[in-house]
């Protein structure tokens, strides 16, 4: 049976989606106090959340009737997330936190484009007002920090991690009817974990975080943005319109950013107050819709 977006208030739904935001946006953060390469970075974090989710997966899975296992769309899902934290954990080498967190966040022009193909959802005007509106607002951000002047390659590795994370969200989003939540993200942890671990070893990199600095960083990306943050989502994208979803996860930019200015010294550019207001605009022009279903 489809879970119903009625099944709970909408305002518990929107509190659970705003945790996760929070909890997401400590990533970029955690993935710079890590001293070891991308690939590893991206492995532990799916792959420690992996290993937690197994046991409560399990139990859940045991109470309910089995059901053939999707495969393909499953490792799809984990191919697609594996590719969005290796592209995006990436371009934190060469990008500053804000320019980074931004550019991956431009998911929700990519679900625009994407949906109607993919999951079936119509575009509408109040919709795509909404998203362009916050697309707009968080363009703001990158150019005032001199996004030009990084590096090309960082730039193109965080939009491919926004491209990937959009086709999870819509390939999750089909598989809401299929599968338990907590099997879900166990089966595409886990799935992402094999190609992380496939492409690190590929790359010729070490695996083991090298001092226990790293080895806890490690452990708080696993347990708080990926765990904690990237589930409460896959919670949210189930329950509520992908766009809405990926739309609000444009404030990721704007708290990431204020992180990296308190414990990394990168202060926030002027033009985050001036995108806040608009991202937020875009964000209630969506919501509003969503307040008007049966």
């Amino acid at each position: 049976m489809e879970p119903s977006k009625q099944a709970l208030p909408f305002g518990h739904s929107a509190g659970l989606l705003g945790l996760g935001i929070l909890a997401v946006s400590t990533g970029a953060l955690l993935v710079r106090l890590a001293d070891c390469p991308p690939l590893t970075k991206a492995a532990w974090r799916t792959g420690l959340a992996a290993l937690i989710l197994v046991p409560f997966a399990w139990r859940e899975t045991s109470s309910r009737i089995q059901t053939p296992l999707p495969w393909k769309p499953c490792l799809l899902a984990g191919a697609l997330m594996a590719l969005h934290f290796a592209a995006w954990i990436t371009s934190l080498e060469t990008l500053s936190v804000a320019s980074s967190v931004l550019l991956v966040n431009t998911t929700p022009l990519f679900v625009l484009l994407l949906s109607p193909a993919i999951s079936g959802e119509a575009r509408n005007p109040r919709m795509l007002l909404g998203i362009l509106l916050g697309f707009g607002g968080a363009a703001l951000l990158p150019i005032s920090t001199g996004l030009g002047g990084g590096s090309p390659l960082g730039a193109i590795l965080a939009i491919l991690g926004a491209v990937a994370w959009a086709g999870y969200a819509l390939v999750g989003k089909r598989l809401a009817t299929r599968l338990p939540l907590l099997k879900y993200l166990a089966l595409t942890y886990g799935a992402a974990t094999i190609v992380l671990i496939l492409l690190a070893v590929a790359n010729g990199d070490s695996l083991l975080p090298p001092d226990q600095g790293t080895l806890l960083a490690l452990i708080a990306l696993a347990l708080i943005p990926q765990l904690v943050g990237h589930s409460l989502l896959n919670h949210s994208i189930r329950r509520l319109p992908t766009g809405v979803v990926s739309l609000a996860v444009l404030l990721e930019p704007v708290f990431a950013t204020l992180l990296a200015a308190i414990f990394l010294s990168e202060l926030p550019p002027t033009a985050v107050y001036w995108a806040a207001p608009l991202i937020l605009g875009g964000i209630a022009i969506s919501t509003q819709q969503e307040r008007s279903l049966p």
